[in-house]
């Protein structure tokens, strides 16, 4: 711990240590393979950060809001007796509101002590999309420092969220198997897939009635478990057990009919799928915004090849 004001001002502008720093997508560019990678730290290390330089006795917080943002002031209490209080405010989010933007503005107000301001130098990194169109777990750039072990994951076949420690062969297969179950028996109902154009003698759809095979936008979804060819896919406001299948069988949606995602800061995803499996699932679906070319065809919009980054928070 430090022990003058000068020694605790310098500590908390300290790099951030690799270790505790995560990485989330910012952006996918679906059609040349990459994603732009964003770093972030959690709330955690903000509060080590400060136990560590400066001492738990010595820091406080305080949650205020106004004209409906959350701010969150932290007081640092200097060796010489001097108390600082800087602020920030936190963004708003869709699930948990008032929990995300509590962690948001704690972390912000930790930013203008110097913690984690460091993630702003990092520069840009990029991460190739695996053939399901995303960014492998844990992905981190060449040459990064170790994740640590205690951290839990969310191991690719496993049933529930475990440590990093292998689950038995059969719980594995057990898993897979269910998962496979329910999408091939979604698959069954699945509308054929049509050319855009309407043949001779084929009777048009009704005005106002898109086509099933179309892609939506489902928002604030929780990824909590993936097996090689799906994903379990909670729904905002789900209520219910996650780890019971009668409560979140109708969510196993095929890697397949998932076209692109978008990580957000609240922890949970925004999805581009199919719409008869959307509307199956029950999610609450949204359009997806789309331009035609001269040729009549539909493509979706492409994030530019050299974006320019937005002024957020890297976290």
């Amino acid at each position: 711990m430090a022990t003058t004001n000068d020694q605790i001002k310098k500590a908390l502008r300290e790099p951030t240590p690799q270790d505790r720093i995560k990485w989330r997508i910012g952006f996918k560019n679906i059609d040349k393979g990459y994603a732009m990678m964003l770093a972030y730290i959690d709330a955690r290390y903000v509060q080590d950060r400060l136990d560590d330089v400066v001492g738990a006795e010595n820091w406080s917080v305080n949650y205020n809001k106004i004209d409906n943002s959350l701010f969150c002031a932290i007081t640092i209490t200097f060796p010489n007796g001097e108390m600082v209080t800087k602020s920030d405010c936190g963004t708003e989010t869709d699930v948990e509101a008032e929990k995300g933007q509590a962690s948001d503005a704690f972390k912000r107000a930790g930013v203008m002590f110097g913690i984690g301001r460091d993630l702003y130098d990092l520069g840009d990194h990029y991460a190739d999309l695996n053939s399901n169109g995303y960014v492998d777990k844990n992905w981190k750039p060449q040459g990064w420092g170790e994740t640590p072990q205690r951290h839990v994951q969310i191991d690719e076949d496993s049933a529930v969220p475990t440590p990093t420690t292998p689950q038995p062969e059969a719980q594995k297969q057990t898993t897979q198997q269910y998962a496979d179950e329910v999408i091939e028996r979604a698959s069954e109902n699945a509308p054929e897939e049509k050319p855009k154009t309407i043949a001779v003698n084929e009777k048009p759809l009704k005005e106002g009635t898109p086509p099933e095979d179309e892609w939506v936008m489902v928002k604030n979804l929780e990824s909590i478990r993936e097996t090689a060819a799906s994903y379990l896919l909670l729904p905002d406001g789900f209520v219910g057990d996650q780890t019971s299948k009668e409560d979140t069988g109708n969510y196993w949606v095929a890697k397949s009919l998932i076209k692109s995602s978008e990580a957000l800061m609240n922890g949970k995803m925004n999805v581009e799928m199919k719409r008869w499996i959307a509307k199956k699932a029950g999610y609450k679906l949204e359009e997806v915004a789309s331009i035609s070319n001269d040729s009549g065809t539909e493509t979706q919009a492409q994030a530019p090849e050299n974006p320019v980054k937005d002024d957020d928070l890297p976290f």
